[in-house]
């Protein structure tokens, strides 16, 4: 199978974008099949290029290839604002039009992937129509949950990509039945868990000698997050709960791990609570170092808002940490409470509290869920195994 991605993807001014739907790739191209990777970047007019905010998409490589993956990147105009959401799909489609139609007379495109119903979706299911090939899309959480209702424009529009595409996949049975409502065709929608590269998983370095290779205290616990540090993560929650836990667990330190989106304002509030001292926000580490962070930490902590299935939640699990989630989106399909982790209502940091108090005082039950955690990983989300069903998938969509 000779099959097309449109995706975000690992740049130069993002290296952990799409890090995962790349090990994906990676192992489905281990299979014997042929993989292109569209990734539209924005066009950056030369005054900007002085700008340092639009200076990094200067960093973005039209054309490479990433462990044997090519990848191209033709510019697309893309205008500041959410108001361009409903038009950026169609922008990367018609501004990628010459290379796509030059790739296909050489490599003749099977079938066209899209990664994200909005924009990259979008952006697929009109290369799709032009080449007359099959499409298929990927929900992933975000895009139904936050970009479709942004207006009635972007419904509008995440309605048309899932009704035209000729499978959708979800990456949890919760975005399943929201697909389905949005217009997706009900015998043409399959939940697919992704999974994560368990490889630097399979044997977890000992606490104490992660915690002196990454400078962490010897003393103490630590509770971790790692995702993009934002207000619809939980994070200003976390740090409301962490304060209390502060009164039975004084030496407790928090690492915020992850993209600083709303760092500022994060540091802001830490200082507000007195716990500035306590609480380190690493930023955006190497990926290498994410199995020594997770080993180093007692308790691992995701309160989101909304959520599909966290990438950084199932890495936690891979580690044999016990994880305190919410019951939101794809998660409860992850997470049993009591079983292999604990839950906690959204937006409750006094529940939050007790639960990581309880935790980080029982350590006989952290690590029964810790262990169970790691098993549930280990047997449902591989994803040297899940990416042959995603191969199987789109390649029976696309035979004639």
């Amino acid at each position: 199978m000779n099959l097309l991605v449109v995706s975000n993807f690992p740049s130069g001014r993002h290296a952990l974008a799409a890090i995962y739907l790349r090990d994906t790739l990676r192992e489905v191209a281990g299979l014997g099949h042929r993989i292109t990777v569209l990734a539209p970047r924005v066009w950056v007019p030369w005054p900007l290029g002085y700008v340092s905010r639009y200076a990094a998409y200067l960093k973005e490589a039209y054309h490479e290839e990433q462990e044997g993956i090519p990848v191209y990147r033709p510019a697309h105009p893309r205008p500041p604002g959410r108001w361009f959401v409903a038009h950026e799909g169609r922008s990367m489609a018609s501004c990628s039009q010459r290379l796509i139609r030059k790739l296909h007379r050489v490599r003749r495109f099977d079938a066209v992937l899209g990664y994200a119903v909005l924009p990259y979706g979008d952006c697929a299911v009109r290369i799709g129509g032009r080449l007359s090939i099959p499409t298929a899309c990927v929900a992933i959480g975000s895009d139904l949950h936050v970009f479709a209702r942004m207006s009635r424009r972007t419904n509008r529009l995440a309605r048309r990509t899932l009704s035209g595409a000729a499978l959708v996949l979800t990456n949890s049975e919760e975005l399943n039945r929201v697909a389905v409502e949005m217009g997706a065709a009900p015998e043409r929608t399959r939940t697919y868990y992704k999974g994560i590269d368990l490889r630097p998983y399979e044997a977890v370095p000992e606490p104490a000698h992660a915690r002196q290779r990454l400078g962490l205290p010897n003393h103490g616990m630590i509770v971790t997050f790692t995702g993009r540090l934002m207000r619809s993560k939980g994070v200003f929650e976390l740090l409301e709960a962490f304060k209390r836990t502060l009164a039975t667990h004084a030496d407790s330190h928090l690492l915020l791990i992850g993209e600083p989106i709303e760092l500022r304002t994060l540091k802001e509030r830490a200082a507000e609570l007195e716990i500035a001292d306590r609480v380190r926000c690493p930023g955006m580490v190497p990926r290498s170092h994410i199995p020594d962070y997770l080993a180093a930490s007692d308790l691992y902590v995701l309160p989101s808002h909304h959520e599909g299935i966290s990438n950084g939640l199932l890495e936690a699990m891979a580690a044999g940490r016990a994880v305190v989630t919410t019951p939101v989106g794809g998660l409860t399909e992850v997470v049993r409470d009591g079983i292999n982790g604990r839950l906690v209502q959204p937006r409750d940091a006094t529940a939050l509290a007790a639960v990581m108090s309880e935790l980080l005082a029982d350590r006989q039950q952290a690590e029964r869920l810790g262990r169970a955690a790691r098993e549930t990983v280990f047997s449902r989300f591989d994803t040297r195994r899940n990416a042959a069903e995603l191969a199987d998938l789109v390649r029976k969509m696309s035979a004639p």
